[in-house]
């Protein structure tokens, strides 16, 4: 049977898990079992994250074998790789040449940081885990491993930043957390160029005060809308604010010619990120509109509403959707606990959004293209005979 034609159960079985932790945690009061509940969550993503195969997502393989000195670069890019990632390599080999030890170390490196997050913040830890998953930020996660590295080091200083205000009950501005959270950015920047922006972005947002929820729904309509009719031409919007072919354009460019830009998406698919966001936003208390990763998240529903047809702005962004995992579940804040008629509210429409994403990650799981970029599918575990596998077949 052809691959394609395969349904990937492991996937499948991994998502009927996390959809039984997520409806025993929002079933069950007793914080105990909740916390055990998302302890269960977070084990059995590390495992599916650090068991499977070297050969799931697309990059993954030939970092891989870099790492373990199986060969002498990354990729055919004549740019050089940054020095802290190189440096990364040569402490990786120094301690082993094993497949499998190295997907662990790279799985402990990049997705502590973002588990802790989710486990301190989200009110749903298995349902943040989930979306975690079908809002397909592990397409970043399995593929770009540079990137990943870098912020997961931005994430510690955020993290630590917002451990700073919470413990202080300075709700405005710390100066020891913002320094340890610049530095932060800068050692971020020695593993992968692009990080450098994440840390910009997150610097800029955080004085920003938002006062109403409209703000962000304007933000989110109004650049959808833009997409939908065609107002926004991103290459255009690039040549107007650089006005001469420099290095940055010639580097769009280059990802145009080698087919890593898409041809936009449908409309049933542009619009699923952009309806999360104005569901998380207007159900979600009031008190929230202003955290970081709120702002974070609608920067990247917009971001991706304007230049959904370029890839590297797609892959660069789709990570936002992490923090989006965090606060969909904000939905069951304050007012969920008080008010009866709102949480019949709130039980109906998460229902529903949950559903939906099920049906569509379902249905992603029984069609797929085997050659495409991501290569994330078939599933297979390290201990599996993956030479099959579209990723070991691109192998070079």
């Amino acid at each position: 049977m052809p691959l394609n034609h395969l349904f990937d159960y492991f996937y499948s079985v991994f998502y009927i898990v996390l959809l039984l932790l997520s409806y025993k945690t929002w079933k069950v009061k007793y914080n105990g079992h909740k916390l055990k509940y998302a302890h269960i969550a977070i084990l059995v993503t590390l495992i599916f994250f650090a068991f499977r195969a070297p050969v799931v997502g697309g990059d993954t393989f030939n970092y891989v074998r870099y790492l373990t000195g199986e060969k002498d670069y990354y990729n055919l890019d004549p740019r050089p790789l940054e020095d802290g990632f190189i440096m990364y390599r040569e402490f990786v080999n120094c301690i082993t040449d094993s497949r499998f030890a190295v997907m662990i170390i790279n799985t402990l490196i990049t997705l502590p940081p973002v588990l802790y997050m989710i486990n301190k913040y989200s009110r749903n830890v298995p349902l943040s885990v989930l979306l975690f998953f079908y809002l397909q930020c592990t397409v970043v996660y399995f593929c770009a491993l540079r990137q990943m590295i870098g912020l997961s080091i931005i994430f510690v200083g955020l993290l630590y930043y917002l451990n700073r205000i919470e413990s202080t009950g300075n709700k405005v501005f710390d100066l020891k957390g913002l320094i340890f959270l610049s530095v932060s950015i800068f050692f971020s920047f020695f593993f992968h160029t692009s990080s450098v922006v994440s840390g910009a972005l997150i610097l800029l947002l955080l004085p920003i005060t938002i006062k109403y929820k409209l703000i962000y729904y304007a933000l989110i309509i109004i650049s959808l809308i833009a997409n939908l009719f065609g107002f926004f031409d991103p290459l255009e919007f690039f040549a107007k604010i650089l006005q001469q072919d420099i290095s940055v354009i010639e580097r769009l460019n280059d990802y145009m010619e080698n087919d890593e830009t898409t041809e936009g998406y449908d409309f049933s698919h542009l619009i699923r990120l952009p309806l999360l966001g104005l569901i998380t936003v207007y159900f979600m208390d009031k008190d929230k509109i202003n955290h970081i990763f709120v702002k974070l998240f609608i920067l990247g529903i917009v971001v991706q509403n304007l230049f959904n047809t370029v890839e590297i702005f797609v892959r660069l962004f789709a990570v936002y959707n992490i923090f989006g995992c965090i606060c969909f579940t904000w939905i069951f804040g304050k007012k969920y606990a008080v008010s009866y008629k709102f949480r019949r509210y709130v039980n109906i429409v998460s229902l529903c959004v949950v559903l939906f994403y099920t049906l569509i990650s379902f249905n992603r799981l029984t069609r797929w293209n085997p050659w495409d970029n991501e290569r994330m599918h078939p599933y297979y575990f390290i201990f599996q005979d993956y030479s099959d596998h579209p990723s070991y077949k691109f192998a070079r």
